[in-house]
């Protein structure tokens, strides 16, 4: 499964977004990347730019490629397209998430994340974009 996300940065801190709770342990309240699936037809900065309107009503700025990382879950994998996007401020809407936090290298490690995630986090600390 093709899946896009954003790594939103705000005043130099990574913005972390809270999933709702889930029956599926494996990702609920996990701290996530905003995204998702990318539909058929549409080129992968068609699918986030969509996702993020859908998601936080925003516009991104300053859209820039970051990774590719792949993930097995259980049932599933998925391969995620990674953005490196700015926001100029923290008005956005909590479209599907419960709450976000502004993180740093020190402590971004310490939060629940979904487990395909944890690959870019170590990235973002060591090319030193947190």
């Amino acid at each position: 499964m093709r899946v896009v996300a954003a790594i939103i940065i705000y005043d130099g801190h990574l913005v972390a977004f809270k999933r709702r709770y889930s029956e599926d342990k494996s990702i609920s309240k996990k701290y996530e990347f905003p995204g998702g699936k990318v539909k058929k037809n549409e080129s992968d900065l068609q699918a986030l730019k969509r996702e993020i309107k859908e998601e936080l009503n925003i516009k991104l700025i300053g859209v820039q490629f970051f990774c590719k990382a792949k993930h097995q879950y259980v049932d599933k994998t998925i391969n995620l397209i990674c953005y490196i996007c700015k926001i100029e401020n923290l008005k956005f809407e909590l479209k599907v998430h419960i709450g976000f936090k502004l993180l740093n290298k020190y402590n971004v490690l310490s939060e629940d994340w979904l487990a395909a995630d944890y690959s870019i986090l170590r990235a973002l600390i060591e090319k030193k974009i947190i």
